[in-house]
């Protein structure tokens, strides 16, 4: 007979299997799917500017939302600009060798991108930083990097927690934990 987790909160219902490790990549995603729907400065929204801000701020909110659930699977970082936030994660994995680190402009970007993988997104220009048009998220499924598209869910998408496909000619940087 199969096994299910229910979550009351927020009516999810996961199967369940008994000696599966789940990735901490994997806990992400799920963090975010749970939320799947959850409009801007709203619900989780507002509580996630509040653990940054102190209080609702009416911000752009991809790297938060990013940051407030890595923390809430143990990883402990804090960013509300999407490149101090790839650095922080670039630094985690380069120097305190938690996760692993890839981007196109160093060691290259990895031949499948894995569901739970954080995505840096660069909208225009060669090099991210902290002014740069850019975007924060995580992947929604396994897809080659030859793909066209790469599935990301995150926040601040369409003003809200959602999955939307991404051109995969944007992706600047990925960091799997």
């Amino acid at each position: 007979m199969a096994k299910y987790i229910i979550d009351t909160v927020t009516g999810t219902c996961d199967p369940y299997i008994e000696n599966m490790q789940e990735t901490n990549g994997e806990k992400l995603y799920r963090l975010f799917k749970q939320h799947e729907g959850a409009k801007e400065y709203e619900g989780i929204v507002n509580k996630i500017q509040t653990w940054y801000y102190g209080s609702l701020v009416r911000a752009p909110w991809c790297a938060t939302a990013v940051s407030y659930f890595m923390n809430q699977i143990g990883v402990k970082i804090k960013s509300e600009n999407v490149n101090i936030l790839r650095l922080d994660c670039k630094k985690l994995a380069e120097i305190h060798k938690v996760g692993s680190f890839y981007d196109r402009t160093g060691n290259g970007l990895p031949n499948t991108i894995k569901r739970g993988d954080i995505l840096f997104w660069l909208w225009s220009g060669d090099k991210m930083s902290n002014t740069s048009n850019k975007h924060v998220g995580v992947c929604a499924e396994d897809t080659s990097k030859d793909s066209n598209v790469i599935p990301c869910i995150g926040g601040n998408q369409d003003n809200r927690i959602c999955i939307k496909n991404y051109d995969t000619r944007k992706l600047y940087a990925v960091y799997r934990l």
